[in-house]
């Protein structure tokens, strides 16, 4: 299975099967989430976007919950921090019966599989520090992000959005 991707959408092909799967994919930096998620769902929803990856979301904690039309999977900072960096991956729930499984890496990355016909798609979605010095005060270190990267158990269907 191969995935090619464009800005609007992502396709997958299946080399020994004549099925074409397509679907829509989107990422957003929101800049806090607030109280957001119902205009959130909408507007994925009105776009047709099976599967969006939510930056900076500043939504605390760690967990799945439920919009009207999609599962949506969330990494934040703990309860006691100031709300800041958080990612997400929203998933269409007319495709969220796929979910194999997610990791919560930290509170800037977070991954999902889902299942296919033939395998799985591995889908990483990271919110990258992209200043000297974190707002958080860590000096990024995206060395040690490709290292885990490198040893992590994915395949050749893995598709990263940051």
């Amino acid at each position: 299975m191969y995935l090619f991707c464009d800005l609007s959408k992502c396709i997958l092909l299946f080399t020994d099967v004549k099925r074409v799967l397509r679907f829509k994919y989107a990422t957003w930096n929101i800049r806090g989430l607030g109280e957001k998620e119902e205009e959130l769902d909408k507007i994925l929803n009105e776009n047709n976007i099976k599967l969006s990856v939510i930056t900076e979301s500043k939504k605390k904690l760690q967990g799945t919950e439920e919009t009207e039309h999609y599962t949506v999977i969330y990494s934040g900072v703990g309860r006691h921090v100031r709300g800041l960096s958080g990612v997400m991956i929203w998933i269409h729930k007319s495709i969220s019966n796929k979910t194999d499984h997610y990791k919560f890496w930290n509170d800037r990355i977070i991954e999902t599989r889902l299942k296919t016909q033939k395998g799985h798609l591995t889908i990483l979605g990271i919110y990258p520090c992209l200043y000297r010095v974190c707002c958080e005060g860590n000096v990024p270190d995206f060395g040690r992000l490709f290292l885990k990267l490198k040893y992590a158990d994915l395949t050749k269907n893995t598709y990263i959005r940051s």
